[in-house]
């Protein structure tokens, strides 16, 4: 998908004024946000793969910025330390053209450069915040990072709220992986294995495992009762039921999140189970309106999970009484969903403002 230079300048011209209020706020002269770096796992020389800061990410759509800091101080242009090793092992990471002119950019071939820079750069600022991982390089530049959690509190719930540029990447990723799902339905109707389920996926949305916003669940008959079951068999069960599949897809760094179940016979009890519940979606769906409660919502949902436990004969009792002796719980263990954005189960839902 292309990137709109215009509407990211916006977007950036947002964060600009955000977060100048919350510093401001909260008594900083600035932040300085890096996207972090990968550890290798234990007595190996290969690492996971690399995701940044999603702080950073917000500010840098970018994966490839692995030990990059940005530096946010109001009034200023956000400086951008950018690292670029001189490698031969891998391709080194290159500065994105639409920072051009959005962003003051500074490339490093050497972390101990860059940090001197830094240290440079913020030496006469006297409250920094530092939003992110990576603490030893706020203590290698003498930088606290105590008491920032009001602070970030904040920025998370700010996080809720979408610019277009960041509404039109999550749409972008919704594309990507709806690719996906429509590929990997045709799979599973013609009699595929969860592994191969899974590769049709990755070829149809054209990512590769590392690219997935989170790792595809792809689970055939009672393999779908494990919320994030994380296998792929090679083989076709002698006997399928049915298909649960939970993948989604990324654009510039922001998450879709795609769920559906399907029977392996249309028409059956299942299939109307399954369909029942897609009308209490989409009716609740219909109803959200600006000012509704989250909590109001999620309630409403268990009473729909009750009365659909009761038209298919799960439980004896009434709606009433399977949702007032929490019966729906058992049904219903993930509640009604999350936010998305740069994190798949992104941050700020369970925040208010204050």
């Amino acid at each position: 998908m292309s990137f709109d230079r215009t509407s990211f300048r916006d977007h950036i011209e947002f964060l600009c004024r955000e977060w100048e209020r919350v510093l401001n706020e909260h008594q900083f002269d600035a932040a300085l946000v890096p996207a972090g770096s990968n550890s290798n796992y234990f007595a190996d020389d290969q690492s996971p793969p690399f995701r940044p800061n999603p702080h950073f990410a917000r500010w840098v759509p970018e994966p490839l910025t692995e030990n990059a800091v940005l530096l946010i101080r109001p009034g200023v242009m956000p400086k951008l330390f950018f690292y670029q090793p001189d490698d031969f092992w891998y391709v080194p990471p290159q500065v994105p053209a639409w920072t051009d002119g959005v962003f003051d950019v500074a490339v490093y071939r050497d972390t101990e450069i860059q940090i001197k820079d830094i240290a440079a750069t913020t030496h006469a600022l006297t409250n920094i915040a530092y939003v992110g991982p990576d603490t030893e390089l706020a203590g290698n530049l003498a930088i606290t990072t105590d008491d920032l959690g009001p602070l970030i509190d904040q920025l998370d719930y700010g996080r809720s709220f979408k610019t277009p540029f960041e509404i039109t990447n999550m749409k972008g990723a919704t594309t990507i992986g709806v690719r996906g799902h429509l590929a990997a339905h045709r799979a599973f109707s013609s009699g595929a294995s969860e592994f191969d389920i899974h590769m049709a996926y990755l070829e149809a949305s054209k990512q590769t495992e590392s690219e997935l916003p989170y790792p595809n669940i792809i689970a055939l008959n009672e393999h779908a009762g494990t919320l994030h079951y994380q296998h792929y068999d090679r083989e076709t069960p002698e006997h399928v039921h049915s298909f649960l599949i939970d993948a989604g897809g990324k654009c510039n760094g922001y998450h879709s999140d795609i769920t559906r179940t399907y029977s392996a016979t249309p028409g059956d009890d299942f299939d109307s189970l399954i369909n029942a519940l897609d009308e209490k979606q989409q009716a609740l769906i219909s109803d959200i309106s600006l000012g509704l409660s989250y909590l109001d919502l999620h309630e409403r949902m268990h009473h729909d999970i009750a009365e659909l436990l009761v038209a298919f004969e799960f439980v004896t009792c009434s709606p009433e009484a399977a949702f007032n002796q929490r019966l729906t719980d058992a049904f219903f263990p993930h509640g009604l969903g999350h936010l998305l954005g740069l994190q798949t189960h992104d941050v700020g839902s369970r925040l208010t403002a204050t």
